[in-house]
This record gives C-alpha cells, sequence and structure tokens, in this order.
C-alpha cells in the first residue's frame, strides 16, 4: 500500500502546476517513501518470527543484493532531488526504485513465487493453463485491448486539450 502511495503521489508531482500541489505531493511523496520503508524493514521482522528465510533469499544471492543496493543508492538520489523540488527525473527513479525491490524479491526463488508452508511450491511453468485455455485469454485480452485502447487515449488527449 505504502508503495502504491509513494508512487500515486511521485506521479502527481509532474502532473500539476500550482506550486502549493507540488509541494503537497512532494510531502506525500516522503511521508509515503518513509511507511515503504518502514513497512519493508517489517516484513523481513515478521518473517524472521515465521521462520521464513526471507533474508537469505534476498542477502544471499548477487542479483538480490544487488538490486538492494541500487535501490538504496537510487533512494539517496530520489530524497536528493524531492528535497530540492527536481521533479522531471523522479518518476523514473521511482519506477526504478520499485522494479529493484520486485527483482530482489522474487529473484531467489523463481518461478516458484508462491511457497507453501509444507515446502511445496506453485511453479509458474508446473501449472500453466492448458493451451486452448491460453489462447482464449491470449484471444480475449487482445480483443478487449483493441476496444479499450482507442477510447483511453481518446480520453487522455481530451484532458490534456481542455487543460491547455
Amino acid at each position: 500500500m505504502a508503495l502504491c502511495g509513494f508512487l500515486a503521489a511521485v506521479y502527481l508531482i509532474g502532473e500539476t502546476d500550482d506550486e502549493h500541489d507540488k509541494r503537497r505531493f512532494i510531502k506525500k511523496a516522503e511521508y509515503m517513501n518513509i511507511a515503504a520503508v518502514i513497512f519493508g524493514a517489517m516484513v523481513f521482522i515478521a518473517a524472521q518470527f515465521d521462520d521464513i528465510p526471507l533474508i537469505d533469499w534476498v542477502f544471499k544471492n548477487t542479483v538480490g543484493l544487488t538490486a538492494i543496493i541500487l535501490a538504496s543508492l537510487s533512494l539517496i538520489l530520489l530524497w536528493y532531488l524531492l528535497l530540492q523540488g527536481k521533479t522531471k527525473i523522479l518518476r523514473v527513479l521511482a519506477g526504478f526504485q520499485v522494479t529493484m525491490i520486485l527483482v530482489a524479491i522474487s529473484y531467489a526463488h523463481f518461478p516458484n513465487f508462491i511457497r507453501l508452508k509444507n515446502g511445496n511450491a506453485i511453479s509458474l511453468y508446473e501449472t500453466v493453463g492448458p493451451p486452448k485455455t491460453i489462447y482464449s485469454l491470449g484471444l480475449a485480452l487482445l480483443l478487449g485491448s483493441i476496444l479499450i485502447l482507442p477510447f483511453l487515449g481518446y480520453l487522455f488527449y481530451k484532458f490534456k486539450k481542455k487543460e491547455e
């Protein structure tokens, strides 16, 4: 929740031209980023209490450790830019940061993203749907995209035109 609030605040900074709103969204981004760091630490603490080796999964492999280091370094740059009020690169930096967090957490046990208490795992490779289902899903997504995306583009166009 905190990561979603953080991303929303960062993206809204670039959407407003009002200086008061920009400062407000910058403050919200700061609060949500602090909350995300605190909640992230709480996840590791809760995992430790439940005997889930999350620390090992994240920090005992090169990819996870590198992703955490890059996310931490980008956090320093992100805070510097937030405090300076420079908002141009914030969106890219925030997206990069969240991507690094997801990479760090998921890399250690890919393709087994769901681990069960009995030691078993649900694998992305073993639990794929039947080919007919995958085909139908792909067709539905394609058809939905053809119907929805042009109207979504028109909606964005109209909102941008209305602002000008």
